[in-house]
């Protein structure tokens, strides 16, 4: 069930976070989905030289309820090359609908991290983005296993070409 999860929070990112995309310039800024990142690019991908990194996670739920209810039972710890970002939890937005009202509706909230470093041909940073829940939830869509959101796979590493 997690896993869909994952793979809708991927999709619905894929989707929405075009406004939040980097484009392949140099010195400009690049939004990293770290989920993404984490299972579908081996924990690494590449940027262009130039490129300032920001840090960018969703969490789809069917109501606001649900994201709320998620939002109150995770612990997160994050960090960018092994600096621990003080109140991680701070950089959730409030959640937003992206679905249409009735059964079909969804919701998402994101983490969103400007980490405001800017990376040059051959430098990288590394994220490692952990998220606990304490107990199992419903997201509205299925059931989430309390334990680790990621399943350990909870780091992404960020190079320069």
């Amino acid at each position: 069930m997690r896993v869909r999860l994952l793979l809708a929070v991927s999709a619905a990112v894929a989707v929405v976070a075009g406004a939040f995309a980097g484009t392949s310039r140099a010195d400009s800024n690049v939004t990293v989905r770290l989920v993404a990142c984490a299972f579908f690019d081996g924990g690494h991908v590449t940027v262009p030289a130039g490129s300032t990194i920001t840090l960018l996670v969703g969490e789809v739920t069917r109501t606001r309820g649900h994201d709320i209810a998620f939002l109150q039972d995770l612990a997160l710890s994050a960090s960018v090359d092994g600096n621990a970002i003080a109140n991680p939890m701070s950089y959730f937005a409030a959640p937003v609908q992206i679905g249409p009202n009735g059964k079909d509706s969804a919701w998402v909230t994101w983490w969103t991290y400007p980490t405001w470093i800017t990376l040059q041909s051959g430098d990288s940073l590394t994220s490692v983005w952990t998220g606990e829940l304490a107990h199992p939830i419903s997201d509205g869509l299925g059931n989430i296993s309390s334990g680790d959101m990621l399943g350990g796979n909870d780091t992404c590493t960020i190079t320069a070409a």
